[in-house]
């Protein structure tokens, strides 16, 4: 190549129409690729559509192009996917398109849309959930769920939804309006409930009930329908997993009425739409409830003349329990009358023999105590007796009479000495003994003083001794001092304070 090609400058035009030349043979041809519609890009203004279309390979794009959808081809689209798949044509769908190339000076290289293949968007989607529910059987999940034993009474409900769907109000409303609204405990786990957002917020709600599957029964899914396109995300296997995984069992109640997605399928139960799923609950508690009122009626039925016997047995068993407690209890009062009577006789009559014995003894002490004198008394009347004879008869007769009074007197002298000896005696003895007593008791007396006195604590303090106190009470462990605390040690000559520091083995 010469120097003069080398330094050829060509302008933007004629480049941009060389290459406009060189693909324009293209134009009139038409392919079918295969892409994602990252963005529609729909325009309000014109109604066409200017689509992103892209292609991925490991999450990463690989090749990009921008595409020209005129109004009358998205019409007709547009209608066809409403009509088939029962939602419209949006982003993030994995599209077969029939383009033509364009190329402008101006606007660069575009695809032309012409068609969108219906049957390969549906096809895609089952040939997705087909691998998808392959993957779980596999794995054993597709009923793993189902072998969960059903709660006998399924009243506290984990919803999963969102708090203004159409299904959500349509669950709560059947339960409210239900006989057992108050036997019902409803908490909202909020989640998104369409697209790639499901797919991440279901299985993440999921983790969350199960960490506090205690509180509840049993999970539901619920949310207000939608097409075949909005419910791909429930073919997913990210939110097929989880609800086949989860502890408690999963109902379901997405509003769908075709062919149930893979995450009814794996689910424990299956509504048709969240109303009807409600209500099988309600119908439930219904069929639960029916056979035990049936059962309670059948025992109110049969319990009535159970009772009417009883409660005239009971009736003619208190008479007769009235009537024999009656004649009991008088029977028994006349005996206890006779055991009355009979003890006072019997008290009269030992209280009569003890005064007797007592009496008895009484007189002995009295008569002991003056025998001595009436003793003496005898024997002077019969001196005095003898002295009168004595004065009758002669003087020898008189000395006899006399030697024989003078033995009498001392007779009697030595009888009454020896009754007052004897009384002495015993006087001494009972003197001696309650001295004895007195002297043991007042020694006893004097060892308890001395002991109470060594153990005054003024002695104690005397003696060298100290007192310390924390709070006001007298420590007697070292348990009970604390690193820091202040005490009060008191002594023979006052008090004064310290402050406690406890060495490492004490901390110990």
């Amino acid at each position: 190549m010469n120097t003069a090609e080398l330094h050829k400058v060509y302008s933007l035009s004629q480049l941009t129409q060389s290459v406009e030349n060189l693909l324009r043979p293209q134009f009139t041809k038409r392919y079918w690729i295969k892409a994602e519609m990252n963005r529609l890009n729909y325009h309000a203004r014109t109604g066409g559509c200017y689509p992103d279309l892209i292609e991925k390979k490991d999450n990463q794009v690989i090749a990009q192009l921008r595409a020209v959808l005129w109004k009358r081809n998205f019409d007709r689209i547009n209608a066809l996917f409403l009509q088939t798949l029962k939602e419209p044509l949006k982003d993030g769908s994995e599209l077969l398109l029939e383009v033509s190339i364009h190329f402008d000076a101006v606007r660069g290289l575009n695809l032309f849309i012409h068609d969108i293949s219906i049957e390969f968007a549906i096809g895609q989607l089952e040939k997705q959930r087909a691998a998808t529910e392959a993957q779980l059987k596999a794995e054993g999940l597709l009923e793993k769920n189902k072998a969960i034993p059903f709660p006998l009474l399924p009243k506290r409900i984990a919803i999963i939804s969102e708090q203004t769907s159409d299904g959500f109000l349509d669950f709560i409303q059947v339960l409210k309006h239900s006989r057992w609204s108050d036997s019902f405990f409803i908490h909202l786990f909020p989640a998104i409930l369409q697209g790639d957002g499901a797919i991440r917020s279901i299985p993440l709600q999921l983790k969350r009930i199960e960490a506090v599957s205690k509180h509840f029964d049993l999970v539901a899914i619920v949310r207000g329908g939608g097409s075949d396109l909005d419910m791909n995300c429930y073919n997913s296997y990210e939110i097929a997993a989880s609800i086949a995984n989860c502890k408690l069992a999963v109902l379901t109640g997405i509003g769908h009425s075709t062919n149930l997605t893979l995450s009814e399928l794996v689910a424990h139960k299956n509504g048709i739409t969240p109303t009807a799923l409600a209500s099988s609950l309600v119908e439930h508690l219904d069929r639960i409830w029916e056979p035990i009122q049936a059962a309670k009626n059948i025992l109110i039925k049969r319990s009535h003349p159970i009772i009417s016997a009883s409660n005239q047995n009971i009736e003619n068993s208190q008479k007769w329990l009235h009537l024999k407690g009656k004649s009991t209890i008088d029977r028994f009062s006349h005996i206890l009358d006779e055991k009355e009577i009979e003890l006072e006789n019997s008290m009269r009559f030992r209280n009569r023999i003890e005064m007797e014995r007592v009496n008895s003894f009484l007189q002995v002490l009295r008569m002991a105590s003056r025998y001595p004198k009436e003793q003496l008394e005898n024997y002077t009347l019969i001196m005095h007796r003898f002295k009168h004879l004595i004065s009758r008869y002669t003087h020898s007769e008189n000395q006899e009479l006399l030697k024989w009074s003078s033995e009498l007197t001392s007779l009697s002298s030595s009888v009454l000495e020896g009754n007052t000896k004897d009384l002495v005696e015993f006087k001494h003895s009972v003197s001696k003994y309650v001295h004895q007593k007195i002297e043991k008791e007042l020694d006893t007396t004097n060892k308890d003083a001395r002991f109470i006195k060594l153990a005054d604590p003024k002695n104690m303090l005397e003696r060298g001794f100290t007192i310390s106190r924390m709070n006001g009470k007298v420590l007697t462990s070292k348990e009970e001092l604390a690193n820091g605390s202040t005490i009060e040690t008191e002594w023979k000559e006052g008090k004064f304070l310290s402050r406690i520091e406890l060495n490492k083995e004490d901390k110990k």
